[in-house]
């Protein structure tokens, strides 16, 4: 959640770098325990990570359709 936030602290010219001082000066957030096990608990149920499947696009439906034309022989 703070990757941007802490890319932000990067010092430097054309390839901003990150140093141990800054690294340890760098607030990280800890929710409470209990928030962090009611994430756990609705985390491991399947049907709400369902969403986060990849779907098949179009193009994987275009490949595949090739696929199996050139295995028959079609093209």
């Amino acid at each position: 959640m703070s990757y941007e936030r802490l890319r932000g602290e990067a010092r430097g010219g054309n390839q901003p770098n990150l140093n141990l001082q800054i690294v340890r000066s760098f607030t990280v957030l800890n929710p409470p325990l209990i928030d962090r096990r009611r994430l756990i608990a609705t985390s491991s149920d399947t049907r709400r990570c369902s969403p986060l499947r990849p779907q098949p696009t179009a193009a994987d439906d275009m490949f595949n359709s090739l696929v199996q034309r050139t295995f028959r022989g079609e093209l």
